[in-house]
């Protein structure tokens, strides 16, 4: 089953973490995960299931973990959105003819596949292709592999 992470899922997970017992939370291994608050131990029994896995997932996803991811997603989907921003700025500011990544990058004796520019430096060079999209996959082709 897949699952869309949207806003509102990552608020109700945030929400409800909030409401929750706080941590820590232990699977006390009879059955049942227990977390102490104010003094009181509280008691969250299982049913079914292969109760030592759940009870051991389910004491690993305390409410402060599920903040703590709901957050580091937040600020990795904000970061995107301005590293997105930025590389668009960049390949904005590389345009034109004389800015081709093509010229520009030294690639005349080893031409990348995506670059279909049909003229040389000695031919006069003028590309068709879009600079802005020309410095997109520049960008994509000399950072491939570092990141994954």
């Amino acid at each position: 089953m897949s699952v869309k992470i949207t806003k509102s899922l990552l608020k109700k997970i945030y929400d409800l973490a909030c409401k929750a017992t706080p941590p820590p939370w232990v699977n006390s291994d009879t059955g049942c995960i227990t977390a102490q608050c104010n003094n009181d131990i509280i008691a969250i029994n299982t049913v079914g299931g292969n109760n030592g896995q759940d009870l051991d997932y389910i004491s690993a996803m305390s409410p402060d973990v599920a903040k703590a991811l709901v957050q580091e997603i937040s600020r990795l989907r904000k970061d995107l959105v301005l590293v997105t921003k930025q590389l668009n700025w960049l390949a904005k500011y590389c345009e034109g003819e004389q800015n081709c990544p093509y010229l520009a990058l030294g690639w005349e004796n080893g031409r990348s596949e995506w670059c279909y520019c049909n003229d040389s430096p000695e031919d006069g060079f003028e590309c068709d292709e879009d600079p802005v999209e020309c410095w997109l996959k520049a960008a994509c082709e000399a950072t491939a592999g570092e990141y994954s």
